[in-house]
């Protein structure tokens, strides 16, 4: 899924805002970095094989340093830019009329 530039101003804002004065990379300490213009996903791991709706899904966007190309992965629901979705109430069982009548 690609970006929006409404997106990108979103996820520019929350690094602004919770990265701070530590916005430097952590391997070469510069402070310049590329965002993606894709949401990527990280999949449950289900021993090598896919699991398709059974899954938990982390929407992720990648944060390169420009300088040594390190990557940092900021949740994209964390940052704004999906909301989550809510997950399906559990259905009780049906209760069972009972009747008087014979």
């Amino acid at each position: 899924m690609l970006l929006s530039e409404t997106d990108q101003q979103k996820l520019l804002g929350y690094m602004a805002e919770n990265w701070g004065d530590k916005a430097k990379c952590h391997v070469c300490g510069e402070s310049d970095f590329g965002i993606s213009s894709t949401i990527f996903e990280i999949r449950e791991f289900h021993g090598g094989s896919i699991a398709l709706g059974k899954s938990k899904i982390l929407p992720v966007v990648p944060v390169t340093c420009s300088n040594c190309g390190d990557i940092r992965l900021v949740g994209a629901i964390k940052a704004g830019i999906l909301k989550a979705e809510e997950e399906p109430a559990e259905e009780e069982p049906a209760e069972e009329e009972v009747s008087d009548e014979l």
